[in-house]
């Protein structure tokens, strides 16, 4: 099962806030944004790290076994 994003509960979210009285911003702060955002990058780097180790773990293999 997937997540959905947080942005797809935001409506709902604003919804609740209202009918409990409760001042709510429809959108979010620029430093959460940013947050969000610096998570994200860090996030991407380390799956291209991970990706860029798995290329040269198979580059390896492959000249040991074209040694063989």
């Amino acid at each position: 099962m997937t997540r959905k994003p947080a942005a797809a509960y935001r409506p709902l979210n604003a919804l609740l806030r209202l009918l409990a009285g409760i001042p709510f911003n429809l959108s979010p702060s620029k430093s959460k944004r940013n947050k969000e955002s610096e998570m994200f990058k860090v996030q991407h780097a380390k799956i291209l790290r991970m990706e860029q180790e798995q290329m040269l773990e198979d580059a390896i293999v492959v000249k040991i076994i074209q040694h063989i």
